[in-house]
């Protein structure tokens, strides 16, 4: 009781320090008023409650050619608004400014061969890496915006080039060649999977997949989904248990480059995760479907696995390789029969360990 009056006294000091605080404006500008033309000004300091002077709509200074002016509209009569942001799209699409081309060019060369011609995709300027192939960076350019900037002209151009379809091969005779290897983003890899099993759902459009948590407390797509991984729900306090072991970026930062990691969590992912197993049973089953009724047996079932995963045949020492290895599972669960899950014969479990070890092979997760 004999504190009462101090702490009413500490509550009352409190207040009028906390009466002193500048009150917190937050603006939210979504659309321009029309017949209204924004009046922008510089801030002192950066502070929007102290404008200084009136600056007129230009383009970037940095990025605009040496003795060239690119003039914005203050108020475009024929149109309902006052034309600005379409202004800065013609800007960042025009012939004279090669910037933008170039960035998005880069950024497409880069997701191909793992490496853009501009190391540094998200600095183009003097800081940045110089290109390693300039010209073809200016005529990769040059040939988008040709084609009416068409990604799809672009992706066809590169995927059709010698540069693409070339393998380099690892020997003795070119030693010191970079033969470099580029492992499937984390997204591309669940749809491969879910391809290679003959489940891949590919409708466009619709209502985001649902996720939830399993037994085990990771985050996974909900069951009955499998739709693209494009069409993911993406929270950022739930990231997909897969998707995040191999390197799917977060949600939080702006991500310049994918990292490419190497970890012991997606090996276990491959091995014992819910969805890899679920779809190598899946993958079995299509085989076992697929072979016709009068062939020859467990060769052929190989060989269509191998098709379906690596769209190849397998070699005669592949094919001999597997066929050992489903007869010693089968030998096993014959021996330990509690191991086979429920529903399925020794047979068909050999072939789905064959198809999970497809699956989580080098030759699947990279691209060469």
């Amino acid at each position: 009781p004999d504190s009462q009056p101090k702490l009413a006294e500490f509550d009352k000091r409190m207040g009028e320090v906390r009466a002193k605080k500048p009150r917190e404006e937050f603006l939210r500008a979504c659309v321009e008023p029309a017949g209204h033309v924004p009046e922008t000004r510089l801030f002192y300091r950066g502070d929007y409650r102290q404008p200084k002077q009136a600056i007129a709509p230009a383009a970037l200074r940095v990025a605009i050619p040496d003795g060239s002016y690119l003039p914005f509209p203050i108020n475009d009569p024929l149109l309902r608004t006052t034309g600005r942001r379409l202004a800065f799209a013609q800007w960042m699409t025009a012939r004279e400014n090669p910037l933008f081309a170039r960035v998005m060019v880069n950024r497409i060369w880069m997701h191909h061969f793992g490496q853009g011609l501009v190391a540094t995709p998200a600095d183009f300027g003097s800081l940045g890496a110089r290109p390693t192939n300039l010209p073809l960076l200016d005529w990769l350019a040059d040939e988008f915006m040709s084609s009416g900037w068409s990604l799809k002209s672009l992706h066809r151009l590169i995927l059709s080039s010698t540069a693409w379809r070339q393998r380099v091969a690892t020997s003795d005779a070119v030693a010191g060649v970079h033969r470099q290897l580029i492992r499937l983003d984390a997204e591309t890899l669940r749809d491969r999977i879910l391809a290679a099993s003959g489940q891949l759902d590919a409708r466009l459009f619709g209502p985001p997949l649902s996720i939830e948590e399993d037994e085990t407390g990771q985050v996974v797509v909900g069951s009955g989904q499998p739709r693209r991984s494009l069409y993911i729900k993406a929270r950022r306090s739930q990231p997909v248990a897969m998707l995040q072991a191999f390197d799917a970026p977060v949600m939080e930062t702006n991500c310049e480059v994918r990292p490419s990691s190497t970890v012991a969590t997606q090996s276990l992912m491959l091995l014992n995760g819910q969805f890899i197993l679920e779809q190598a049973a899946h993958l079995a089953d299509r085989v076992a479907g697929d072979v016709p009724a009068g062939a020859s047996g467990l060769g052929d079932q190989i060989t269509e696995a191998w098709q379906r995963a690596y769209c190849r045949p397998p070699s005669s020492e592949e094919s001999l390789l597997a066929q050992e290895f489903v007869a010693a599972q089968v030998e096993m669960f014959r021996r330990h029969p509690e191991s086979l899950p429920a529903g399925r014969s020794d047979l068909q479990q050999a072939v789905t360990n064959l198809c999970q070890a497809l699956l989580s092979s080098n030759e699947f997760l990279y691209v060469e």
